[in-house]
């Protein structure tokens, strides 16, 4: 924690104070007056908070400085409210404002804490990024060595968390550690799909040997952070939530190895619950299902064409009120299962991610522009794949 909270605080307090001793605590001018610090208060916090999140510590201090902050703002409404002599229709006008204030602080405690998954992941990408669902990963790595080292790699960093974090922080940290965690091996293994894709060839040596990999690689994730349910048993359902989906992903491939669409279907309807867009429901299931059995793709697109008016019941459901409250930040990246599969689909329908994504990298082309026609980079599998599904630093 930094001087933050203080160096904030004191100024207001200092404010505040002067007023009390200036004005008549029962004027429209007062509460006017009031009103205008708090709303420079919550103006700045807008305006400068994402600057104090430039890598793992500031993160860990921006985060207990803004929960710290969001309890200060209790004590300074309080206090106000005791040592000034305000109608019933003022106090409530100086509830609403500090209230926004005291959620604004507390959210952007809660979004500083879980930012920390992208520097806790930086290094995990590049130690085992590439060599996940590779041939060694397959054939030589037989006790889920690289599960293991994404797991001591995350365990270090919680080692560090405990020390600066306090249990409610904590916990939210691991809130985005888990789907961090999911995402991160969804990502790795949907990348090596799209490259294998167009080559119409299984990508493992031995299908069974490698979905027995990803179950061990599974279980030996989901068990480090099952080691914490003593302490935050609320996490159960994250736990089981996001696991749940790469349980999912491994039933649609063993189904593929079986020849066995009906056994993929549903795991196929809880895929489609996360991403509600059949288009892309059906295209992250034909990828995983050509890493296993690509000769019998046609097979399962009558299949997907067969039970695509069930996958269309379903609807949105409502945002929660923890992510409209956050609707006005930037997105964590990394943490949905729609945010990994959007990112290598554009808008348009019904066009194969390979062609999709050659489109949008023509689009957010850095050195041509838009449209530009660089064929050494937007009409190349591998650039394009690694900038889809790369997770940026910031």
């Amino acid at each position: 924690m930094t001087t933050l909270c203080e160096d904030v605080f004191s100024l207001a307090n200092l404010e505040i104070q002067t007023l009390q001793e200036n004005l008549s605590k029962q004027s429209d001018l007062f509460l006017l007056a009031i009103n205008v610090i708090f709303s420079r208060m919550h103006l700045r916090q807008v305006q400068y908070r994402d600057t104090f999140l430039h890598d793992f510590d500031s993160c860990c201090a921006a985060s207990n400085d803004f929960i710290h902050m969001s309890e200060q703002m209790e004590e300074v409404t309080s206090r106000l409210l005791e040592t000034s002599e305000l109608s019933e229709e003022s106090a409530t006008a100086i509830r609403e404002i500090t209230a926004e204030l005291i959620v604004l602080y507390g959210n952007d405690a809660i979004y500083a804490a879980q930012s920390v998954h992208v520097h806790v992941f930086e290094p995990i990408r590049h130690a085992i990024s590439d060599d996940l669902f590779g041939w060694e990963w397959e054939d030589k790595l037989t006790r889920n060595e690289l599960a293991l080292t994404l797991v001591r790699t995350v365990d270090d960093f919680m080692s560090d968390l405990k020390k600066c974090m306090g249990d409610f922080l904590l916990k939210k940290t691991l809130d985005a550690l888990i789907p961090a965690s999911t995402m991160f091996y969804l990502r790795c293994l949907l990348r090596k799909a799209t490259i294998k894709r167009h080559n119409r060839v299984i990508h493992f040596f031995n299908n069974e040997k490698a979905l027995g990999r990803m179950q061990g690689d599974i279980e030996t994730m989901q068990e480090y952070f099952d080691s914490f349910l003593y302490a935050f048993p609320p996490l159960k359902r994250v736990i089981d939530a996001e696991f749940g989906i790469l349980r999912a992903v491994h039933e649609i491939m063993k189904a593929a190895n079986d020849n066995s669409c009906g056994d993929a279907f549903d795991p196929i309807l809880l895929l489609h619950k996360q991403l509600l867009d059949v288009s892309i429901t059906n295209q992250l299931v034909i990828d995983l299902w050509g890493l296993v059995d690509p000769k019998n793709e046609e097979k399962l697109k009558k299949f997907l064409k067969l039970i695509m008016p069930k996958l269309r019941k379903i609807t949105p459901q409502p945002t929660d009120d923890v992510a409209r409250s956050l609707e006005n930040r930037p997105k964590i990246l990394g943490l949905r299962l729609n945010e990994v599969i959007k990112r290598v689909a554009s808008d348009d329908r019904g066009i194969g991610w390979r062609q999709r994504m050659r489109h949008d990298v023509q689009n957010m082309c850095g050195v041509h522009g838009n449209g530009c026609n660089c064929n050494s980079m937007c009409l190349n599998p591998r650039d394009f794949v690694e900038i889809m599904y790369s997770i940026p630093a910031k």
